[in-house]
């Protein structure tokens, strides 16, 4: 295969899986509508559906210090970490990777143009 047949094959992939993901998602609604909040579990068949909660946070740091709800913490500085990498001084812990993205040159004119 050639890379334009690959590069080609990976596109068509890649929307097919953007596809599925959507019906995906709409079915994992449907089944969250069908199940009794209160429920734990249910079992179809030979599977066990569980629901789970997660709270989405997009309130900014000054609204959640109004409620007190703000904490200091200690992260990992990616940044400085990247550019360790980058010099070649090797970090336990941290590595790199590499990958493509294919999107549509279509998709790409029509976002440019608006």
């Amino acid at each position: 295969m050639t890379l334009e047949e690959k590069v080609v094959a990976y596109r068509k992939l890649a929307l097919k899986i953007n596809e599925l993901e959507a019906e995906k998602k709409k079915l994992s609604q449907d089944i969250l509508s069908l199940i009794p909040p209160e429920s734990e579990a249910i079992h179809v068949q030979d599977l066990k559906v569980k629901r789970y909660s997660r709270l989405n946070i997009k309130t900014s740091v000054e609204t959640a210090r109004t409620f007190g709800a703000t904490k200091m913490e200690e992260v990992v500085d990616k940044d400085h970490l990247k550019k360790l990498l980058s010099q070649g001084i090797l970090v336990d812990g941290v590595t790199e990777s590499t990958f493509i993205i294919v999107s549509s040159l279509k998709e790409t004119a029509d976002l440019s143009s608006t």
